[in-house]
């Protein structure tokens, strides 16, 4: 992909000392903050039960020893959630990891998957395969009786295509639980019990699992110099009654020193005109393998909750392909915002969370292969006019993963106490 004259590419490096305390998402040493819930127990026969296993762990004191009795119905699940309050911050994670093991039960019938779900009720998953991914993501099984550590970066991440509540792409800026799911097999039609133990799930601030390129990162010397790459303001409906502006901002950032301020304002009687601003590429782009993009937004308390803003790419052929970002709208705080490009899944399960194509385009799809503008934008489909606000754009980036192993033995770094007769 040829990038912008703007535009640059960066690639974080995973630190190589061991993984500090202030990185910890979860210690698993109190089985009290953990509540199990799942389908095959609601549904089924199934039950589960959570200890702390003080004798066999890979860090600190102890692990969850996870024991589920599953009803012998495939695909169903049941996990163990924990909640944070407030909010856990992980804007600045490019890299997760978590110690598992399992016994011989697991490993034939069980696997794994887990979610991190934001204050919008939207989800981040990894680690379980998806008829409805864009890519063959990979199942994982807890291995028979080996810890074994499980290390994903944010391009591993795969969307969560049973979430319901539309436009609003899960936020790593306040994620509010945590779950870890067992999942019984389809093929498995026995009932069954498997022990499976869970610790240290943590994360880190760089990676070697993926590259990131920028798409930008609004480190502009002035407005001039923003707009001559952000060239083309446009607004909609008659009178041009929605519009808007962008200036470059050096005081609001989300990090570095910049970043693209729109002011919007939607007049009395704007109702579904929508109104941005678009960056021409140098050349088109081949995003059709692209699959994990983030963005920062800051929005306005005072923009109305019919709003959507929009990113999206569009082709030469005036197609565009798009995320609503609704929920970043009504807060003044950045949140750092994961968008996914599947576009294959039943819409009722959520598929408006991840890439839709636009309807009110040049008509047609999206060709993926030659895409040639960035598009950020406004629509408000309700009645609430008029009304100004403010949004702020930064840190516009891609993810693509390098290919390394995702599964390797777990370092055992607790120190055991034992007493030694003679």
């Amino acid at each position: 992909m040829r990038i912008a004259a703007a535009t640059l590419s960066i690639c974080f490096i995973a630190a190589a000392a061991p993984v500090a305390a202030d990185n910890m998402i979860a210690t698993f040493e109190d089985a009290s903050v953990w509540t199990v819930a799942g389908n095959d127990i609601d549904t089924h026969s199934a039950s589960a039960d959570i200890v702390v296993d003080a004798s066999d762990y890979t860090q600190g004191s102890g692990a969850i020893a996870f024991t589920y009795n599953f009803s012998g119905n495939g695909n169903f699940e049941v996990g163990m959630t924990k909640e944070f309050d407030p909010p856990l911050d992980l804007s600045d994670a490019m890299e997760f990891a978590i110690d598992i093991k399992g016994d011989a039960s697991s490993q034939e019938n069980i696997q794994w998957y887990a979610l991190m779900r934001d204050v919008h009720g939207q989800a981040i998953k990894y680690y379980m395969g998806s008829g409805y991914a864009e890519n063959d993501i990979p199942v994982h099984r807890p291995k028979d009786g080996e810890w074994m550590t499980y290390t994903f970066s944010l391009a591993e991440l795969v969307w969560q295509e049973w979430g319901t509540t539309a436009f609003r792409p899960p936020s790593l800026s306040k994620i509010e639980s945590v779950t870890f799911f067992l999942q019984q097999i389809g093929a498995v039609e026995d009932p069954g019990t498997t022990t499976v133990l869970v610790d240290n799930w943590r994360y880190n601030t760089s990676t070697t699992r993926m590259t990131t390129t920028v798409i930008d990162q609004f480190d502009y010397a002035d407005t001039t110099a923003l707009l001559g790459v952000w060239s083309e303001n446009y607004s909609g409906g008659p009178e041009s009654q929605a519009q808007s502006e962008a200036t470059l901002n050096d005081t609001d950032v989300f990090q570095g020193d910049g970043a693209m301020e729109l002011d919007f304002n939607l007049a009395d009687g704007s109702q579904n005109w929508s109104t941005g601003q678009r960056m021409p590429l140098d050349s088109p782009w081949d995003v059709s393998e692209l699959q994990v993009l983030e963005i920062a937004i800051a929005g306005d308390t005072d923009i109305p909750d019919t709003a959507d803003l929009m990113v999206a790419f569009q082709d030469t052929a005036g197609n565009r392909a798009r995320w609503r970002l609704r929920n970043a709208l009504r807060s003044n705080d950045y949140d750092r915002y994961v968008l996914f490009t599947a576009m294959n899944a039943p819409t009722q399960w959520g598929a408006v969370n991840a890439w839709e194509e636009e309807q009110w385009d040049a008509g047609g799809d999206l060709d993926q292969t030659d895409v040639d503008k960035i598009v950020i934008y406004m629509i408000d489909g309700g009645t609430a006019f008029p009304w100004t606000g403010r949004v702020l754009v930064d840190n516009f980036v891609y993810h693509v993963p390098t290919g390394e192993n995702i599964e390797s033995s777990a370092e055992v770094t607790a120190t055991r106490n034992w007493t030694i007769y003679h």
